[in-house]
């Protein structure tokens, strides 16, 4: 991911950490929000495609569980 004033992006685990440039501070408030609400649009995008992949993969699992049942 590439944001203008960022040293560094990080997601490990549950955390995700953003090293900020002493500069983006010195932003007017407006497009600070608007550059922070686009990393979190980001992650979001990240999330929601984690989270169907797992989905997926629940519901392939599930799948082998059913056919696999000799009742």
């Amino acid at each position: 991911m590439v944001v203008e004033g960022a040293e560094g992006f990080d997601m490990a685990g549950r955390g995700v950490s953003l090293v900020l440039r002493a500069s983006w501070f010195n932003r007017s408030s407006w497009i600070l929000a608007k550059e922070i609400a686009a990393i979190r649009v980001h992650v979001s995008q990240q999330l929601w495609e984690l989270l169907g992949k797992v989905e997926a993969a629940e519901m392939a699992t599930g799948q082998q569980e059913r056919s696999s049942d000799t009742r």
